[in-house]
């Protein structure tokens, strides 16, 4: 049985975990959530918000796959 995609963008201040973000949308295709959430970026400044996107099966909140991070949260993460 096909599982159906559920990509959820959201808009990271500063591309930090620990700052104001807020959801921009969630889309059925990959495709909308990475051209919605690169406009967001470009229309905020594109340097004060930065997409992350998350992937998941709908109904399924354990199959949490990212498709875009902040790279200040990659760096974080890679700390910890």
């Amino acid at each position: 049985m096909k599982k159906n995609k559920t990509y959820v963008v959201l808009m990271r201040k500063w591309g930090k975990q620990d700052t104001h973000c807020y959801c921009l949308g969630v889309y059925d295709k990959k495709h909308r959530a990475l051209k919605e959430a690169e406009a967001e970026e470009v229309h905020r400044g594109g340097t004060k918000y930065e997409a992350e996107i998350l992937e998941f099966d709908l109904n399924d909140s354990e199959s949490c796959k990212y498709i875009k991070q902040c790279f200040k949260l990659i760096k974080y993460w890679k700390k910890s």
